[in-house]
C-alpha cells in the first residue's frame, strides 16, 4: 500500500483539543487518522472496512471504537457493504497463504 504525507495547519486550540482526546495511548497522528476515519465513515464517504484501514485498526477493533462513540455501524450503503466484503475476502486470502 502506498501512502501520501499530508501537511496541514490547524488552529492551536483545536490542536490541543484533538491531542487531549481520551483515546487510549494513541499518538496525535493516530488520533487524527481515527477521527478522520470516523468522520468519513459517518458522512458515508468511505466504507466501514476502509475506515478501519485508515485508522490502522482491524474491522472488529474499529467497530468497538465506533460503539464507544455511539456511532452506528449498520447505516451504510450496499456499495459500502460490497467494499467491506471484498476487504474481508482479501484479508482472509492474505492470511491463509502458507
Amino acid at each position: 500500500m502506498e501512502y501520501t504525507i499530508v501537511n496541514m495547519q490547524i488552529p492551536q486550540d483545536i490542536f490541543y483539543e484533538i491531542n487531549s482526546l481520551p483515546i487510549g495511548n494513541k499518538t496525535l497522528n493516530e488520533k487524527l487518522k481515527l477521527n478522520l476515519a470516523i468522520g468519513l465513515f459517518v458522512s458515508k464517504d468511505i466504507s466501514l472496512a476502509k475506515a478501519a484501514e485508515l485508522s490502522n485498526n482491524s474491522l472488529a477493533e474499529f467497530i468497538m471504537i465506533l460503539n464507544e462513540f455511539n456511532v452506528p455501524v449498520s447505516d451504510y450503503s450496499e456499495v459500502m457493504l460490497c467494499d467491506d466484503l471484498n476487504f474481508v475476502r482479501a484479508f482472509e486470502s492474505e492470511n491463509t497463504r502458507v
